[in-house]
């Protein structure tokens, strides 16, 4: 795993400040990774966990993004499961969680502020469940600006949003006719 540091990311041009490629049960606790805007990063993600499993992000703190623009995450999982994000701080960062292609994920107890994209005056949802084959994950007590389940790449089925606070309507109010299985339950 990955302890205790600090990382700038100002000049990577790695997809990810931290990625798991290809990974299972590993971590990352207690990290502080920057991306300051327009300083040349083609940084995709301040954590990528692709195609792996039981990975734990935990008690760290994510700040800002390389273009506030699309392509532009905080923790991004794309054929992941079992996983977890928990205590977890997101600020400036244009879509804290984003969410492909993951089974059986936990997403809990996680702060987001100032999630804008653009010139500051749109603000992104927290948490953005992006693609087929997003599945029995569990969004639960996390704060911020939204849970949004898009139909974009397709739909998801299945997700629990449980005593998040600080969201819109709008998980429950995009749903589809062709996605099943949605609970929205506690929220405020």
């Amino acid at each position: 795993g990955v302890e205790n540091m600090t990382l700038n990311n100002n000049t990577s041009d790695d997809y990810g400040a931290i990625v798991f490629q290809d990974a299972d049960s590993c971590w990352a606790s207690g990290i502080k990774s920057v991306y300051t805007l327009n300083q040349g990063s083609n940084g995709r993600n301040h954590i990528w966990m692709y195609i792996s499993s039981h990975i734990t992000i935990q008690n760290s703190y994510f700040y800002g993004t390389r273009s506030a623009a699309s392509l532009s995450y905080g923790v991004e999982s794309e054929i992941n499961g079992d996983s977890l994000v928990i205590n977890n701080i997101f600020q400036h960062v244009s879509n804290p969680l984003m969410v492909g292609s993951a089974v059986g994920n936990v997403v809990a107890y996680n702060f987001a502020t100032d999630d804008y994209i653009g010139s500051n005056s749109v603000m992104s949802t927290m948490i953005n469940a992006h693609d087929a084959g997003v599945e029995f994950d569990l969004y639960e007590g996390n704060y911020g600006p939204g849970i949004y389940g898009d139909l974009f790449h397709g739909q998801e089925n299945a997700l629990t949003a449980w005593r998040s606070r600080g969201l819109s309507n709008d998980y429950d109010a995009e749903r589809s006719a062709g996605e099943s299985g949605r609970a929205v339950v506690g929220n405020g």
